[in-house]
């Protein structure tokens, strides 16, 4: 838990109420209740030493990870926007496989596209999305935690879509001791798909 002293992510609702801390926002259903905007109680700045290496990269990878919670968390410090327009980076994304229930729920790829846009104030260059189906037994397990509207699906026709099989089959399963195994995803990227991926973007530039 934040104290006093910590800057904590919390989230305003169209009601006027605050969600503080990442657990309640994580629990809240911003698609029923509406969001107005994800911010920090206090000032958050980007580390010196974050700010100098996004501005001396060739590429920057932005994702996958829980859309509110972890990338859009990153992307409202201070002085990454700026940061991240001064760049001549490439920007990489990796679209989620999967939905957010009460997030995120029947989001397409156009929408994570241009969600991120917004706060990034500036294009993603290249939009990788995976090609490979799960498992049926991922399925299950998945539409029976979240219900329907949890795979993201592929809508784009854009030059900047890159489509690669990026699917783990390692099946996830997490410990009773897990306080947050409900929340965890069944179906995640490979690592090592994406990284073969990513390799292969840059040789080709």
């Amino acid at each position: 838990p934040a104290t006093k002293n910590q800057a904590e992510l919390s989230a305003m609702l169209s009601d006027g109420t605050v969600v503080r801390g990442q657990v309640a926002i994580d629990d809240t259903n911003f698609q029923k209740k509406g969001l107005k905007k994800i911010f920090y109680t206090k000032s958050v700045k980007l580390n010196e030493s974050a700010r100098k290496s996004i501005l001396k990269a060739d590429y920057i990878l932005i994702g996958p990870g829980n859309y509110y919670e972890s990338i859009i968390a990153n992307l409202i410090v201070s002085g990454f926007k700026e940061a991240i327009k001064k760049t001549k980076a490439k920007i990489i994304l990796p679209v989620n496989l999967t939905n957010k229930h009460g997030h995120t729920k029947h989001w397409k790829t156009s929408d994570y596209v241009s969600g991120i846009e917004k706060y990034l104030g500036k294009k993603i260059d290249i939009i990788l999305v995976n090609n490979e189906p799960p498992t049926k037994t991922q399925i299950e397990r998945y539409q029976l935690k979240e219900g329907s509207g949890v795979l993201v699906e592929d809508n784009m026709e854009d030059s900047r879509v890159v489509r690669w099989p990026l699917l783990s089959h390692a099946f996830m399963n997490y410990g009773k001791t897990d306080a947050r195994a409900k929340a965890r995803s069944f179906i995640r990227h490979d690592s090592q798909k994406l990284a073969e991926c990513v390799g292969e973007i840059i040789k080709k530039k």
